[in-house]
């Protein structure tokens, strides 16, 4: 018996043309629209906090499409040595982007250790608070407040 493959299984992600967002393909798809908005930033830097809202929001929309799905395959990603060295690398990757864009403001805080923490909340609010793109951009710009300099008071 042939199988009908104009009809995606499960493994296919349940309908036509969806993606695994652990597969390979979903991974270089992130990796290249987040590599194409960290050289924009660079190549004309906003001020830092829209230069890390601007990070955020790719980070938003490459999961505004299953955002539940998502964040049940971010669990299965990081089981593979492969997946795990995948995800590490791009979280430095948004880590430093982030550290650069923070380093151009003005304050006192250490701006490494500031990125890694506004990476995580995003990592968190993306894989283990799924949902829709609006919800989760609202979400990010209340944590962007936290990066606006403390006015002397």
């Amino acid at each position: 018996m042939t199988r009908d493959n104009s009809r995606p299984n499960r493994r296919q992600g349940g309908r036509r043309g969806a993606q695994n967002p652990t597969s390979a393909c979903a991974r270089e798809t992130c990796r290249t629209t987040l590599d194409a908005e960290f050289a924009a930033l660079r190549a004309d830097p906003p001020d830092p906090v829209t230069a890390v809202l601007r990070i955020a929001d790719t980070a938003v929309a490459l999961h505004a499409d299953h955002p539940h799905l998502h964040a049940l395959f971010a669990g299965f990603a990081t089981r593979t040595p492969g997946g795990v060295a995948a995800v590490d690398a791009l979280r430095e990757d948004c880590t430093r982007e982030v550290a650069f864009h923070l380093s151009r403001r003005p304050g006192g805080e250490d701006p490494g250790e500031l990125a890694r923490t506004v990476v995580h909340a995003v990592d968190g609010l993306l894989h283990h608070s799924p949902a829709a793109a609006d919800v989760q951009r609202a979400r990010i710009r209340t944590l962007a407040r936290l990066l606006e300099p403390a006015v002397p008071g």
